[in-house]
């Protein structure tokens, strides 16, 4: 955990601007985003359509071109109207038609960008691709729940609990001492670490979201529900184990067993059914922690 949160940080750097220079460098806040990542001129609407001589072609900007200041909301997921109507066309497609080469892209690769005037809808294909704008755009949307804006008082908390810490070290009693007292150095500094930290957070909300629609996507594939999918990976993998004999059960144990996992994927009372698991392989746990916790859960009943 620690390597990916340096990667992540490193990567944040690569992609951030920062006023002081020797921090980091970057694109500043009059970067443009587009639906190609290109920068065009601040008056995008207004600007006067460029004339192809050879050709007679219009060109004029198009109105997905925005700031990165512009993003209101930034959406994981085909969840968009656009994306909306093609999940519907999937849905009635045969199986045959659900592969990787028959898909033109998949709901994880979905990222939906809200402007003030409409909503972008971008595809990418590539994970780490899309996983760095994803990075870039929440840090400098500054959000926790993908609402541009939202984790500026988180950071305000974090920026004054720096200062306590700083007049701390530094044994500074003076009440008057704010942040303006602060060396110009460290505050950057602090303010950059709070910030990574926060969109740190907010970004494995990401991850785990799109974790879900994949497993989601396996689930309809297979035309089963997420509790099926899993206990059917979980049957599996012990039918496997007790084939190669690293797990040693017999006749019984296997009907029990069997009778588990099926009242496990028909969702019937999940907590008394682990309950039944452990009890199943009490002989392996005897005298541990859990098997105790196991008995006080019993009585509890």
């Amino acid at each position: 955990m620690k390597d990916e949160h340096n990667h992540f940080d490193k990567d944040i750097i690569n992609k951030i601007s920062i006023d002081q220079k020797h921090i980091a460098k970057g694109l500043d806040e009059d970067s443009m985003c587009s639906s190609s990542c290109a920068s065009i001129d601040n008056d995008y609407k207004s600007a006067t359509p460029k004339i192809n001589a050879d050709h007679d072609i219009f060109q004029v900007p198009s109105s997905a071109s925005h700031r990165i200041s512009d993003i209101q909301v930034i959406t994981f997921g085909g969840m968009s109207s656009r994306f909306w109507v093609l999940r519907k066309h999937i849905s009635y497609m045969p199986k045959a038609y659900l592969s990787a080469k028959s898909m033109p892209f998949f709901a994880w690769q979905c990222i939906s960008l809200t402007l003030a005037h409409r909503e972008v809808d971008i595809v990418v294909k590539d994970d780490k691709d899309q996983n760095n704008l994803v990075k870039y755009i929440l840090y400098k949307m500054r959000t926790i729940d993908g609402r541009a804006g939202s984790a500026d008082q988180i950071l305000e908390q974090m920026e004054k609990q720096g200062l306590e810490n700083y007049k701390k070290k530094k044994s500074i009693n003076n009440p008057n001492f704010g942040l303006k007292d602060m060396p110009h150095a460290y505050l950057t500094k602090v303010r950059l670490r709070n910030r990574l930290k926060v969109m740190r957070q907010t970004y494995q909300k990401y991850i785990i979201v799109k974790f879900r629609i994949k497993v989601s996507w396996i689930a309809f594939k297979h035309k089963m529900t997420i509790s099926e999918l899993f206990c059917t990976a979980i049957k599996k993998t012990l039918d496997q184990y007790i084939h190669e004999g690293r797990v040693q059960v017999n006749r019984r144990q296997q009907i029990l067993q069997s009778q588990i996992f099926t009242r496990l994927q028909k969702g019937v009372n999940v907590n008394r059914i682990f309950l039944d698991i452990i009890k199943l392989n009490s002989s392996k746990i005897k005298g541990s922690y859990i098997l105790k916790k196991m008995q006080n859960m019993i009585k509890q009943e």
